[in-house]
């Protein structure tokens, strides 16, 4: 189904307030985190599991491949191109169980107005549907990863294309919130109108994230990470540094958030540029954390038998 037009209902909080306090007492060790992280580097893509800090990479390799792992952990949804099989102009899908080999269910993806197939996207939280990020060609595409059918196509809001730079994330009731102009929308299902929750001064948003209890959205603006309670409106600050942040994740009990800090851009002559960050975690407890220095409530992710930081490479999911 595509969604031509989209009409907002202005549902608009204009005044924000933010905490700052960089001297902070926050947790000063890692016994309180659990679950694992799953994130991309350049060893490959891997898990550490939390509070040991052990890690494995369970996949390596040089061809383009994407994935979206369950929050549960029990499920991932991969992406390869198809030229393997002699479709080069598609994605093919495999859903299976994370611990096992054998597909669930595979199919093939064809970009709906044609464009790239390296593409990215999320698992809703209930595994249900799966949100393709934008692209130059496409807007925000909903599908299922069981039967690869098309649910939904958002590819202009108001009548003005989607911008590829939007974020998105998803709310427990599986409503989508993407990042439109200086707003955050939310678009219920079936995702043909939307609603704006909060807007701000700019345009300067990156990644979008929500906790599992659909009542804060963590993301990053004006290039640090900031949290939104959904419940009062509170708006907060919870990093400061001297560089970026990127990709912000959330613990599952909602406590702790994840983050890349100090991102970096990586140009490859001839290549579109990546960026990397290394991985920190700071409480969710409206103060703001310098992140530039550990300590004083900020841990750094470091591995079992390492001396430094995880490099972070794209999005990172935290499981149960």
């Amino acid at each position: 189904m595509k969604t031509n037009t989209v009409y907002l209902f202005l549902l608009v909080f204009l005044v924000f307030g933010c905490s700052k306090d960089s001297d902070t007492d926050g947790p000063n060790g890692n016994g309180m985190l659990s679950g694992k992280l799953f994130f991309q580097n350049y060893d490959g893509h891997t898990s550490i599991a939390l509070p040991s800090m052990t890690e494995v990479i369970w996949k390596t390799g040089r061809s383009w491949y994407d994935w979206d792992i369950s929050l549960d952990g029990e499920n991932i949804l991969e992406m390869r191109d198809g030229r393997s099989d002699g479709m080069p102009d598609q994605v093919k899908f495999t859903y299976r169980r994370f611990a096992e080999e054998q597909a669930i269910n595979e199919f093939y993806y064809r970009p709906i107005n044609g464009g790239t197939v390296y593409i990215s996207g999320t698992l809703s939280p209930d595994k249900s549907l799966f949100c393709i990020d934008p692209t130059f060609d496409e807007g925000f595409v909903v599908l299922s990863p069981q039967e690869g059918k098309i649910i939904a196509h958002i590819e202009r809001i108001n009548n003005e294309q989607v911008d590829r730079n939007s974020s998105f994330c998803w709310l427990p009731d599986n409503s989508l919130v993407i990042t439109w102009k200086n707003a955050l929308v939310r678009f219920p299902h079936p995702y043909t109108k939307g609603e704006i929750i909060k807007e701000f001064p700019n345009e300067n948003f990156g990644q979008i994230t929500a906790d599992r209890q659909g009542t804060k959205l963590a993301m990053i603006y004006q290039k640090r990470v900031w949290i939104l309670n959904l419940t009062t409106d509170e708006f907060y600050q919870a990093t400061e540094s001297q560089e970026r942040e990127a990709s912000p994740a959330f613990s599952p009990d909602g406590h702790f958030i994840v983050f890349g800090a100090g991102q970096t851009t990586i140009g490859v002559p001839g290549s579109v540029p990546s960026y990397q960050s290394y991985m920190k975690i700071v409480p969710v407890d409206g103060k703001t954390y310098q992140v530039d220095t550990d300590g004083h409530g900020v841990i750094p992710v470091i591995a079992a038998g390492e001396i430094s930081p995880e490099a972070l490479k794209g999005p990172v999911v935290w499981t149960e």
